[in-house]
């Protein structure tokens, strides 16, 4: 019979650790005996005696079986045994329980434990795969303390990424490239020809992939949303656009966007009561269409953050409900990303409570993460002779705080103020700008605050523009060098203007003509280093522009190469280096030229110092030329040391 424990929920992590460790030591006599915690067999807890009626556990002659098609696991020769991983895989699936029906969850369970929760084929795979790299070593070394690198697993040695150069790590195998950045500079390029909008700029319309494409999210004039995936070459190029249709119900008023890198992250209005997230991954397929909030008289507008680890969403959205009928409040939801790239939303939180038929209430949220992983919601509001732009956040129990001087970043008085666009720096400061009016101008200026202690205080509002001209619905980002930007539109049909922060001051320059509603990238990554911020824009009635200077990393092969591994002290060091292609190695000890030898496609070295200290093992790659490209390289180093 097979023994399993099973106990209550209560001390079952106690168990899995225990449990964990007892899979790590199993030897072929104990392959038939399983103890894991679950919360019920049957119904019953405490230890459980289960016949094979309840258990198909594996026998010894299963296991004996099973040795033979891949020979004795003592003395393994995983070089010639190709069967490896799926034997290994067979062995698993006898050894894990096996129950009727009704009581399946105990195997999962097991899983979970022993294995963890997510564990995969590919992972069970890849630690198969550590294991044969250091048996390898072993193997080849017959005395002293071994290492190995398979380019994905290492062991017993430090990759020195600073020292090594002209060296890419990737599938499997040590690449000759040189990462260089290269400047793309693009003027106004047409995305779509077509007259949708880009209004909005609380949320974000436009985001930057780990792969150096872009997404943009645009509204029909019938209200529906529509997405483009697109590419810029190095000739400054929009190339390899793709439209995608979202299929959101309705009338759709708001839409905006995020990205972790590799997955899409949309939160959208559907008709004018609902707010909906689908998620586009890493496919390029868009997963399950998602109710965050419902039952709302009217959606404002919206507004989506993503947390600097990539961990959580942030969304905010203004709104008229039943219990708030007169007046738009800001409502809220953080969501939990999930490793598919879909997102568990939590509840809704009501964060402003304000309703008078004279209050026009908190709109335009444009909400942020603080340097705290908090969010913070920048809104304007309007009541009767009142005007202010207000920065909200929670207190230190997890309330949002009422609306008062705490959370005020400007009191305009009678002047109505609107708009707010924020960003976070790389230092934590959060920046805040907006369009407003004042005793001085009938018309509205772009103004700006900012706060230096994650969004507690907010420095005196500062008017960037003057004059008669309507300055307004600005956009505001910040590049991987703290530099700031804010991207607005003058006049109704005019064209947009970007006002950039140099040595303290501002600088102001035209953006193409008849440019409308610009929204800029935001990277809070600030990996992206640009020095004209990359935007998608309204051409008036023609068409959605892009435009933007960065740089961008480019990978060059090279003819040479240096690999640095750090090892403990020793006074002698062999190692095998693998290679494929032409490449050619040269091996050095603390800057010591190795002896060395070449069979088929792998080099023996060996080296000897003249006393025991820290070694520094350099491998020194060259090749003729570079037409193979990436076909030379070095895909595994074993070596011992004395």
């Amino acid at each position: 019979m097979t023994r399993i424990y099973v106990e209550t929920p209560d001390g079952a992590q106690e168990k899995a650790d225990q449990a964990e460790e007892n899979a790590k030591q199993y030897t072929d006599n104990q392959i038939g005996e399983i103890e894991v915690p679950v919360e019920s067999v049957n119904g019953k807890t405490g230890i459980v005696e289960l016949t094979n009626k309840d258990v198909n556990a594996p026998s010894n002659s299963d296991y004996e079986n099973l040795k033979a098609k891949v020979g004795n696991a003592d003395d393994l020769d995983t070089e010639t045994k190709e069967n490896l991983v799926a034997a290994i895989n067979e062995l698993e699936q006898k050894r894990v329980t096996h129950l009727s029906d009704n009581d399946r969850h105990v195997t999962q369970t097991f899983k979970d434990y022993v294995y963890g929760k997510g564990r995969t084929t590919t992972a069970l795979q890849r630690e198969v795969a550590y294991l044969n790299l250091k048996q390898e070593a072993s193997d080849r070394i017959e005395n002293g303390s071994t290492f190995g690198d398979n380019m994905e697993d290492i062991f017993g040695a430090i990759f020195d990424e600073v020292t090594s150069t002209n060296i890419v790590r990737r599938d499997r195998a040590m690449l000759m490239l040189d990462s260089q950045m290269e400047e793309v500079s693009v003027e106004d390029a047409t995305v779509v020809n077509e007259a949708y909008s880009t209004e909005g700029n609380g949320g974000r319309k436009l985001v930057r992939l780990d792969d150096g494409s872009f997404y943009a999210v645009l509204l029909h004039p019938d209200n529906y949303i529509l997405g483009y995936h697109f590419n810029v070459n190095s000739n400054g190029e929009i190339v390899n656009v793709q439209e995608e249709q979202m299929e959101f119900t309705n009338t759709r008023t708001d839409v905006c966007i995020t990205t972790d890198g590799k997955n899409v992250f949309m939160l959208g209005t559907s008709g004018t009561a609902v707010v909906r997230f689908r998620t586009r991954n890493t496919n390029g397929e868009w997963l399950d269409n998602l109710l965050v909030d419902s039952s709302q008289n009217e959606v404002n507008s919206i507004s989506l953050a993503i947390n600097p680890e990539g961990t959580e969403l942030h969304a905010a959205w203004s709104s008229k409900n039943d219990n708030y009928p007169d007046s738009f409040n800001i409502r809220y939801a953080k969501g939990t990303i999930n490793a598919d790239g879909s997102v568990t939303w939590g509840s809704v939180e009501q964060v402003t409570t304000v309703n008078s038929t004279t209050n026009t209430g908190l709109r335009n949220p444009s909400i942020i993460v603080n340097n705290q992983d908090e969010p913070i919601i920048t809104s304007d509001y309007r009541a009767s002779s009142v005007s202010r732009v207000y920065g909200l956040r929670k207190d230190s129990g997890g309330s949002w705080l009422a609306l008062n001087t705490e959370t005020t970043i400007y009191d305009a008085g009678n002047y109505t103020q609107s708009s707010p666009s924020a960003c976070v720096d790389k230092d934590g400061v959060i920046h805040v700008a907006w369009h407003g009016l004042d005793s001085e101008e009938n018309s509205n200026n772009i103004r700006y605050s900012r706060s230096i202690d994650g969004g507690k205080t907010w420095s005196t509002m500062e008017k960037l523009t003057s004059g008669t001209q309507r300055n307004h619905s600005p956009s505001v980002t910040v590049n991987k060098n703290n530099k700031l930007f804010i991207l607005f539109q003058r006049n109704s049909v005019g064209t947009s203007y970007m006002l950039e922060n140099t040595d303290g001051g501002w600088v102001i320059t035209q953006m193409p003509s008849n440019s409308r509603h610009p929204s800029a990238l935001y990277d809070n990554t600030f990996t992206l280093d640009f020095s004209i911020p990359l935007s998608v824009y309204m051409i008036n009635g023609v068409s959605i522009n892009f435009r933007g200077t960065w740089k961008k990393e480019t990978e060059v092969p090279t003819t040479t190469a240096t690999a640095v591994y750090e090892l403990e002290a020793t006074d002698q060091v062999g190692a095998f280096v693998k290679r494929v292609g032409d490449i050619e190695v040269e091996a050095y000890i603390n800057d010591e030229l190795m002896d060395a030898d070449l069979l088929d496609d792998e080099y023996m070295f060996s080296g000897t110092l003249a006393e025991e200290e820290p070694v520094t093992l350099r491998l020194e790659l060259s090749r003729v030329n570079t037409d193979s490209g990436n076909d030379d390289a070095v895909t595994r180093l074993l070596g011992g040391r004395a």
